[in-house]
């Protein structure tokens, strides 16, 4: 939730979010899952207060963000480091705050969606040491950020998580199935079971080297890249490497 489109209302857009989701889901039978867009929130509204409205399949996006937005976008001036007791998932020690513990007992689930702005490298270590793993991956990248410094793409996001200390496994799971599972498109997304559209990203992991720095100035060091090597959408191959399957040495 930004504070600068609905200056003076409060809780009150979510609120209306939530009641008209769930009026969606009583008419089509189908899930209305809220994705929240969880950014600089309006003096007074704390993440608990947004927490607490939300449903089991609601999503928070940019739950590890660290910087307060101003009126606009940019890599400029106008941010500032945002308090983590008030505002932030984290608490004034910096862990993660129990209400954010008490979401994912209930169901809500949180996608980190860096884009270039809404992360730190602190807050990522700090939540992957408390056992703390995103579950669902969006890049939040548009046509003006894609390709570029500090994120580039997903498999670049990917190779950072990787790298922190995400579990491959989990790491997979995150930016394919439960993505999938979560917007209620497993039937043709997110899966290799026999039956479902054949969309597959074969990958190798590389060993190199390069330093990602957040626009706060902190730095993890990636020394492994998640690198794809062939793309194959609905059974057709669209991408693949000159090199691939060539041996090494």
């Amino acid at each position: 939730m930004h504070s600068h489109p609905n200056i003076g209302r409060g809780l009150t857009p979510l609120k209306e979010a939530v009641r008209i989701a769930g009026e969606i889901e009583q008419s089509t039978g189908e899930p209305c899952p809220l994705t929240i867009h969880y950014g600089d929130p309006e003096e007074g509204v704390e993440m608990r207060d947004i927490l607490d409205l939300l449903r089991p399949g609601d999503v928070v996006a940019h739950y590890l963000v660290a910087i307060r937005m101003a009126q606009k976008w940019g890599h400029g001036a106008g941010r500032e480091e945002m308090s983590p007791a008030a505002v932030t998932a984290f608490d004034s020690e910096g862990k993660l705050k129990e209400c954010v513990w008490k979401a994912r007992e209930r169901g809500i689930l949180f996608d980190p969606a860096f884009a270039p702005l809404w992360y730190s490298v602190k807050n990522i270590r700090q939540s992957f040491a408390e056992g703390f793993y995103p579950d669902i991956l969006g890049t939040d990248l548009i046509r003006a950020s894609i390709y570029c410094l500090p994120l580039i793409n997903l498999p670049h996001m990917m190779s950072l998580l990787l790298c922190a200390g995400m579990p491959l496994e989990q790491l997979i799971s995150a930016a394919t199935c439960n993505t999938a599972r979560a917007y209620n498109f497993l039937e043709d997304a997110g899966t290799l079971e026999a039956g479902r559209p054949a969309d597959v990203t074969i990958f190798s992991i590389e060993n190199m080297t390069r330093t990602s720095t957040d626009l706060l100035g902190d730095s993890i060091q990636i020394d492994r890249f998640i690198m794809p090597q062939v793309t194959i959408k609905q059974g057709r191959t669209d991408f693949m490497l000159p090199i691939f399957g060539a041996k090494k040495g």
